[in-house]
């Protein structure tokens, strides 16, 4: 393995360019690769909750109903 290039950086120094150029192509991968995540997965979660969400609703407004008389 290499060494750690960012252990040669002093802390008034710049990074290099070459250095620089892959960390933010690293980076905007993972974030391309996160929101075509989001995009197939996310929404799956989301409506599955919000299905429960609304049934445990539906639940509790079919026991205590306030609209309804009392027997």
């Amino acid at each position: 393995m290499s060494a750690n290039p960012f252990h040669i950086i002093r802390s008034t120094e710049e990074p290099p360019e070459h250095l620089r150029k892959e960390v933010m192509g690293s980076l905007r991968s993972a974030v391309l690769f996160m929101r075509f995540a989001q995009l197939f997965l996310a929404d799956y979660a989301h409506a599955l909750f919000d299905k429960l969400s609304t049934l445990e609703r539906k639940r509790a407004g079919n026991d205590s109903n306030p609209t309804k008389p009392d027997p």
